[in-house]
């Protein structure tokens, strides 16, 4: 094992024990798994890996401490595969940018690898020695595999029912729906990148086209979007940070045609503001209540959302109705599709 991939067993070792405590193993034979006499010398050692199980040897002040430990081994092995998929899928352009790529994939590859479903475990052998517990478990590289082919399964069941509404949507909720797409398709890489460090020569082919065909139509979808947005003058500024969003979208505006139209009222009241604090004497607190109403074509209302919000300035009263940072924050949480309809 090389220097990176040593440094990164350590780091994942660390963050892989805190995921391994509600491990649920598979109880094992009477015969299986025995306790080396206290006395014994020479300290088990994993057998070499066989095409069909994993080995592993824990150590630790506990049982269960020792076998999460070995567990953790087992996960870093296949983990070493799971690096050298990502590092070659990443493109280095300068020599400051390896550290940086290096980090990137030891923190995507610790996410991944602690998904590993461990539910089918056996315990081989224990011994105690000096006051520490040694585990040896093997683990069935079939049951492994098993486990991660219903793992995609289940989150492509979840693409192909989001793009089946996709397919059927007015274009403004196939903008929506694509973000969901999008987080449920990266997911599936994911787990697809484990599946393949799990069984080298994996064709996974079959996912990985429909995928990159569900990705043109999210972006076929962008592409013949085209919004127009009116705003009354306590909106102003909303607009423009709306706009902005939508254009780091690759979405289209238009001052007067579009296929999908964006009404923007607010309406505000002033409201007290007390304070002891001299320099925030003069502030103006308003609290507005903002309507972003979303037609087709036809004119048809087919999204409604209403945002309150606070806002102060020390300027007055218009500048704080027309301050954005808090719908800034809202749309940096839940994205600007989201933001503008009110569904997650």
């Amino acid at each position: 094992m090389n220097l990176k991939h040593a440094g990164f067993f350590i780091a994942f070792t660390a963050s892989f024990l805190g995921g391994c405590a509600g491990v649920q193993t598979a109880p094992s034979s009477p015969v299986a798994t025995q306790a080396a006499p206290a006395a014994e010398l020479t300290l088990m050692e994993a057998p070499a890996d066989t095409a069909r199980y994993y080995y592993a040897v824990g150590e630790g002040d506990s049982t269960e401490l020792a076998k999460n430990r070995a567990l953790a081994e087992i996960a870093a092995k296949i983990s070493v595969s799971v690096s050298a998929s990502l590092s070659n899928e990443l493109t280095v352009t300068t020599n400051d940018d390896k550290t940086r790529t290096s980090e990137r994939t030891d923190s995507k590859v610790n996410a991944i690898a602690k998904t590993i479903d461990f539910s089918d475990v056996s315990v081989e052998r224990t011994q105690t020695r000096g006051g520490m517990k040694y585990v040896l478990v093997k683990v069935d590289r079939d049951h492994l595999l098993q486990g991660q082919l219903r793992k995609v399964q289940g989150t492509d069941d979840k693409i192909v029912k989001e793009m089946g509404i996709f397919d059927k949507s007015e274009i403004f909720y196939r903008l929506k729906l694509s973000y969901n797409i999008e987080r449920l398709v990266n997911e599936a890489r994911e787990q697809l990148t484990l599946l393949r460090a799990m069984k080298p020569g994996y064709d996974d082919s079959a996912f990985q086209n429909r995928y990159t065909a569900y990705e043109g139509k999210i972006r076929e979808a962008k592409q013949q979007a085209v919004f127009a947005i009116s705003a009354d003058s306590n909106s102003r500024s909303l607009a423009l940070l709306i706009k902005r969003f939508l254009s780091e979208e690759n979405i289209r505006m238009s001052e007067h045609g579009g296929n999908v139209k964006l009404d923007l009222t607010t309406s505000a009241e002033e409201k007290s503001f007390k304070t002891t604090n001299v320099k925030l004497k003069n502030m103006k607190m308003v609290a507005r209540t903002t309507s972003l109403k979303v037609r087709n074509t036809s004119g048809v209302v087919i999204s409604n959302n209403v945002i309150r919000t606070k806002a102060t300035s020390p300027v007055g009263v218009d500048d704080a109705i027309q301050q954005t940072r808090q719908y800034e924050d809202l749309i940096q949480k839940s994205g600007i599709l989201s933001f503008i309809s009110g569904n997650e």
